[in-house]
């Protein structure tokens, strides 16, 4: 099929990205790391890259941490969690 079009799927750096799921950057560039959040880089060396569309299904997905639970771990580990 070749090379994806973006066109219709921007593409965010860390701060846009951080932004959505109301996280700090810091949050962001760990998720990536730990391969929890999909993400590229177009060269070696290069910024973190995201797909919106990638993200938006993420928070689709989310789901309330459970009742009790305020630890600010809990709403770190997963981009899928609150």
């Amino acid at each position: 099929m070749g090379v994806a079009d973006t066109r219709d799927d921007p593409i965010l750096n860390v701060r846009q990205a951080a932004a959505l799921f109301g996280r700090t950057e810091d949050t962001i560039r760990r998720w990536a790391k730990n391969g929890v959040l999909p993400c590229f880089q177009p060269l070696p060396g290069s910024p973190l890259m995201f797909r919106q569309s990638v993200i938006e299904k993420l928070l689709e997905g989310r789901t309330a941490a459970p009742k009790g639970d305020t630890s600010d771990e809990s709403k770190t580990d997963h981009p899928g969690s609150e």
